[in-house]
């Protein structure tokens, strides 16, 4: 019987540091896209792109939506990446990573 019991405790002690990392290392609600694959997230869509060294979430967006002759406020375009990545500080975007950059275009799908 003493010997279920410790086995009892192992498996929930296993199970509950399982949960911890899933909930720790695994980023919730945020959308598993390809390379520059779009997908909508409320109002607008975002693309998956990789910062390069020197990179910025302003260059980006121009980069990403360079066939576009449409002026967006700055404050809506730092919005939507708080809301496409929230645990990410815009101003602070790490070289080699990927984030989700906002599209503003008329001819998404």
């Amino acid at each position: 019987m003493n010997f279920i019991k410790r086995l009892a405790i192992y498996i929930v002690i296993l199970l509950l540091a399982f949960s911890m990392y899933q909930d720790l290392f695994k980023e919730a609600n945020i959308p598993r896209l390809q390379d520059d694959e779009m997908q909508q997230i409320g109002s607008f869509y975002v693309i998956k792109k990789q910062v390069a060294p020197g990179e910025n979430v302003l260059s980006i967006v121009e980069k990403v939506n360079k066939q576009e002759e449409i002026e967006i406020d700055i404050k809506q375009i730092m919005l939507d990446f708080k809301i496409a990545n929230p645990s990410v500080n815009p101003y602070q975007l790490t070289p080699g990573k990927y984030y989700f950059f906002p599209v503003y275009s008329d001819e998404v799908p």
